[in-house]
């Protein structure tokens, strides 16, 4: 338990260095580069996975939905889209211009050759939308009865600003987007993820601008970040030449406090998780030490049954078998009246005094003639019953007279009986090895 109130206080101890070494800089480089050696400590520590996974997980319940309906959405206009592929097949064999255009820009719109940075039913919507206005403007509005709304003008159609809704599921995904996009304001997944941006930003820069390159994929917006970075690391004065390429939004970052990095609003996102994560540690830190409690209290409870057991003998007849505890103390013969004896001397009560002439008859059989004039001592020792064993559970026993202390005997009870219990433990011990299967 010590050492793992050890370890939390010391990654307590540090997480809070590190957050005093940059919360307050004036200079706000100084700043965004303080909180990216935070962020980069979180990430590469152990002790932290949990609580970051647990505010990862729950922006993924959120996107799980959204994903959701997404597919439903997707399904939904693909079918309008055959629909109206079925109708163009049938009814306009001789398409003009404007229509293979729009059939061209549909199939570009779904492959994610037109906005790929863009939901694929956003991307479908917008290609139907697309295709209908042209259908419309060429005069086969009536064609489209069974997939538009009646009361949707043709000019509005023509002049693409009608508004109808041609997916549900698809108003249920933007509706669910809105609500994810204005979470994160709110939500902890929005402050980490804020942080991870600078972190990579700073720390993984300009490698990740040759990936994109290398993909050939569109990186105007994360060039964007890294020139905001750089203004923002030369106090807010654009350098004359720069070794990052030049993007479409350039003229935007003129004044980065207008931009995505705002220092104010950093201090708040590290701030947030900052707390969040030493409420975290210190949770996990009682959870861990009621583990560590409840361990040592099972140990504790498992040494006194042990102790409780050691105090206690206990004879138990198993598969023929006679055991003392965890000790065989022997392997009566399957024939033979030995076992049955001892068998019906454990069906009476403690310490009750059995006679020859008392013994009983077992179906129509008399134990006693079994027995016959067998002595009752050395019944008891072919049974495994010799020296201080003997004594510890006979305390009476001759020819034809026995009196059996019962299956349970404690070792106060050996110690009134007068039996040497180290001899009596090391008689089971040698009993049991020879009798052992082993």
């Amino acid at each position: 338990m010590n050492e793992v109130k050890k370890v939390m206080k010391n990654v307590i101890e540090i997480l809070e260095r590190q957050y005093q070494s940059f919360i307050n800089q004036e200079r706000d480089w100084n700043f965004f580069l303080g909180l990216t050696d935070y962020v980069g400590f979180i990430n590469k520590t152990p002790e932290f996975n949990q609580a970051l996974n647990k505010i990862k997980e729950s922006k993924l319940k959120e996107i799980e939905i959204i994903d959701r309906f997404e597919k439903g959405a997707v399904n939904e206009l693909q079918k309008i889209k055959q629909k109206i592929l079925k109708i163009i097949k049938k009814n306009i064999p001789h398409r003009n211009k404007e229509i293979s255009e729009a059939l061209n820009k549909l199939e570009d719109y779904e492959k994610g050759k037109i906005d790929p940075d863009h939901y694929k039913s956003s991307r479908l919507e917008e290609g139907l939308r697309n295709l209908i206005k042209a259908l419309c403007k060429n005069g086969y509005r009536n064609l489209l009865s069974g997939i538009l709304p009646q009361d949707v003008k043709d000019d509005e159609l023509i002049k693409g600003y009608a508004y109808y809704n041609l997916s549900k599921k698809l108003s249920l995904r933007w509706g669910k987007s809105r609500e994810l996009s204005e979470k994160e304001e709110t939500e902890l997944w929005g402050a980490l993820g804020k942080l991870q941006l600078v972190f990579r930003v700073i720390c993984v820069g300009k490698n990740y601008l040759d990936i994109l390159k290398k993909h050939k994929q569109d990186s105007d917006e994360y060039i964007g970040h890294l020139k905001e970075m750089e203004t923002i690391k030369n106090d807010g004065e654009r350098p004359l030449f720069s070794s990052l390429p030049s993007t479409k939004n350039d003229s935007l970052l003129l004044d980065f406090r207008k931009k995505e990095f705002k220092k104010d609003n950093y201090k708040l996102y590290a701030t947030r998780i900052h707390n969040y994560l030493i409420q975290e540690l210190n949770t996990k830190f009682d959870e861990e030490v009621s583990k560590t409690e409840q361990l040592l209290d099972k140990l504790e409870k498992d040494i006194k049954e042990k102790a409780k057991e050691q105090e206690q003998f206990e004879v138990k007849v198993k598969d023929r078998y006679i055991w003392v505890n965890d000790y065989l103390l022997s392997k009566p013969h399957a024939v033979g009246s030995n076992l049955e004896f001892f068998e019906y001397i454990c069906s009476k009560s403690a310490n009750t005094k059995i006679e020859r002439n008392s013994l009983p008859d077992f179906g129509g059989l008399s134990l006693k003639q079994e027995v016959k004039n067998k002595s009752f001592i050395k019944i008891l020792n072919e049974l495994g019953f010799k020296g201080e064993i003997l004594k510890a559970f006979f305390p009476k026993r001759g020819k034809n007279i026995v009196v059996y202390r019962g299956n349970k005997i404690t070792k106060k009870d050996l110690e009134k009986a007068g039996v040497k219990i180290p001899l009596f433990l090391k008689e089971l011990e040698l009993a049991h090895i020879k009798n052992s299967p082993e």
